[in-house]
């Protein structure tokens, strides 16, 4: 498989290094929506001349030893980040209410579990608080660091793009919005507060005609863009930066054992697609004859609580694992070692937009992939990588699909991705036009 070749600027002299200020609600450890996209371009961009300074929610601490307390506490990658707060202790929750608290969920006053749990369980989210505390540490952060020349704004949720042009008003710093999605478009799985759809509308088209940088990760949400903005944003008004592979790429497919299932990672998805797709698994497992091959398969629960139901009553249950994950390494490692590796998302318009950070991954690692999605960037993004894609709405087109990858992790070929594919999101790529689009910000 092809490795990234490129060779970095290395900037020895700490003299030539600039700073850029992060501004995203999502960064790891735990995951958020967008903290792969985040991270990945902190971490490379030491390598190209530029220093993040990252302005991040606090962490959050399963407790469990010592050792488990000081292994978490750990900064992920090379940048100097700065939480806005203490650490939040959750004590000894289980993986999955530790992974819901990560995206965003909250247990309310009242709720089932709310008198066994912490009270940071039935407050507000520390992320739904981050606008307030990451202005304060973003002012310290800019007062320690004068020579701050940029500012990156990752955004839905909007709370970093405020930030970023209240931070660039005062400051006089130019910023790069990196809009990951619509602003105004619908986040069901993502418990944090935002504003008003007609303000988030408003907010979007002012970050546009902005006169800053504005980077999206996909051609289809440039295009959509401009589509709903016509007549006030610009073809050169939006870049398209890509999302980067994973850090440490496999240099080879690596060998898989007669016991690797396929990894389906529910994201995004909507009752209607998840209970869609689990019943045609359901039924490909007891009736398709390459079907037990998915016996035993992990399923990934990112849309809340409501696919374990979903496999009682497909009568499943027992011959599938059901997984959380808090941690984008936990996730990685679950692709690592599966047999193949799909996405469900639900069925909205603005979800052909979306292509997941995992199916990147699965095929810069090696894997065969899927893509149960309206049509769009991940499904476009499948078929370039030789795989396999059906639509959320179409009971039997999952089926038919899944019996296909039957065949393809029972023993036939494994397809291979176009060289394309790994070069639009290599790190000579996507750092590349990461540098270029912050120095056309920047004073001549």
């Amino acid at each position: 498989m092809p490795q990234d070749s490129c060779r970095k600027c290395t900037a020895n002299d700490e003299r030539d290094v600039k700073k850029i200020l992060f501004l995203a609600v999502s960064y790891p450890p735990y995951m958020t929506d967008g903290s792969s996209r985040a991270f990945r371009m902190a971490s490379r961009l030491p390598g190209y001349g530029w220093q993040p300074v990252v302005v991040a929610p606090p962490l959050f601490v399963k407790t469990g030893g010592e050792d488990a307390l000081a292994e978490s506490m750990k900064e992920p990658g090379p940048v100097r980040v700065y939480r806005s707060g203490e650490a939040v202790a959750l004590g000894g929750v289980d993986e999955c209410t530790l992974a819901a608290f990560a995206r965003g969920e909250r247990i309310v006053q009242g709720g089932r579990l709310s008198g066994m749990l912490p009270s940071i369980f039935r407050d507000a989210h520390p992320c739904a608080l981050w606008e307030k505390q990451a202005a304060v540490v973003a002012a310290e952060v800019m007062k320690e660091n004068p020579d701050i020349e940029a500012i990156y704004a990752q955004g839905p949720p909007s709370a970093p793009i405020r930030l970023g042009l209240e931070l660039s008003l005062r400051h006089g710093v130019p910023v790069i919005f990196d809009l990951t999605a619509p602003l105004d478009a619908p986040r069901p799985w993502s418990r944090l507060g935002d504003l008003r759809s007609d303000e988030l509308f408003k907010l979007e088209q002012k970050v546009l005609c902005s006169g800053y940088g504005v980077i999206t990760p996909t051609r289809a949400l440039k295009e959509h863009f401009l589509r709903k903005h016509f007549g006030k944003v610009s073809h050169d008004d939006i870049t398209i930066i890509a999302d980067c592979g994973p850090l440490v790429p496999a240099a080879a497919p690596p060998s898989l054992s007669a016991h690797s299932r396929p990894l389906f990672i529910i994201e995004r998805a909507d009752e209607k697609g998840a209970k869609a797709f689990i019943q045609a698994l359901a039924a490909v497992m007891k009736e398709c004859p390459g079907g037990a091959a998915f016996s035993g398969a992990t399923i990934v629960d990112a849309s809340g609580d409501m696919v374990p139901k979903m496999l009682r009553k497909a009568g499943v249950e027992g011959d599938l694992t059901l997984s959380c994950t808090a941690s984008e390494e936990e996730e990685l490692q679950l692709v690592r070692t599966a047999s193949a590796v799909g996405v469900v998302s639900g069925s909205h318009e603005s979800f052909g937009l979306w292509l997941p950070d995992r199916l990147i991954d699965a095929v810069f690692i090696g894997k065969p992939v899927f893509a149960v999605a309206p049509e769009g960037v991940a499904t476009r993004f499948a078929e370039d990588a030789g795989g396999l894609h059906a639509s959320p709405g179409n009971p039997a087109a999952i089926r038919d699909m899944l019996c296909s990858l039957s065949g393809v992790i029972g023993g036939s070929p494994a397809p291979t991705p176009s060289s394309e594919l790994f070069a639009r999101h290599s790190e000579r790529e996507v750092l590349s036009e990461m540098v270029k689009a912050i120095a056309l910000l920047l004073p001549v």
